[in-house]
C-alpha cells in the first residue's frame, strides 16, 4: 500500500475518469455522461467543442451506432493512449535521474513504479 492517507472527498471522485484519456476531472463539471454506456469524457477527448445543448440526452460515439464515427472514435483513444505511453516513459526517465533526491521521500515500492518506465500507470 503505497497511498497512507486518502481523503474521504477524494473516494467519490475515484470514478471520475475519462474513457478516452482515462484523465481525471477537477470537478463533476469537467466530464460529460453518455446517456447510452454512462462512461465519462472530456470534452475534447469526445470530439466535442462546446458543451452539448441537450446535455441529458447526449450519446458518445460508440453508443451513435455510426461506425465510421466509432472507428474514428477508437482511434482517438488510441492515440491519446499512445501519448501518455510517451509521457510515463518519459517521466520514468527524470524519476531515474533524481532517484537519489526522490529516494528519501517515498517508499521503495513507489520509487520503482516512478522508474518503471512505460508499465503500471493505467493501461493504455
Amino acid at each position: 500500500a503505497d497511498i497512507l492517507y486518502w481523503p474521504s472527498h477524494m473516494a467519490a471522485r475515484i470514478l471520475d475518469w475519462c474513457a478516452v484519456c482515462r484523465g481525471d476531472a477537477e470537478s463533476h463539471d469537467d466530464l460529460i455522461k453518455c446517456r447510452g454506456c454512462k462512461a465519462k469524457y472530456h470534452l475534447n477527448c469526445a470530439g466535442l467543442r462546446a458543451w452539448p445543448e441537450n446535455l441529458k440526452e447526449w450519446r458518445c460515439t460508440g453508443c451513435e451506432g455510426s461506425h465510421s464515427r466509432s472507428s474514428s472514435h477508437q482511434s482517438r483513444i488510441t492515440a491519446v493512449r499512445a501519448v501518455h505511453r510517451s509521457l510515463r516513459s518519459r517521466a520514468a526517465g527524470f524519476f531515474e535521474k533524481s532517484r537519489t533526491a526522490i529516494a528519501p521521500f517515498v517508499t521503495p515500492d513507489a520509487l520503482a513504479k516512478l522508474t518503471a518506465g512505460g508499465g503500471g500507470g493505467g493501461g493504455g
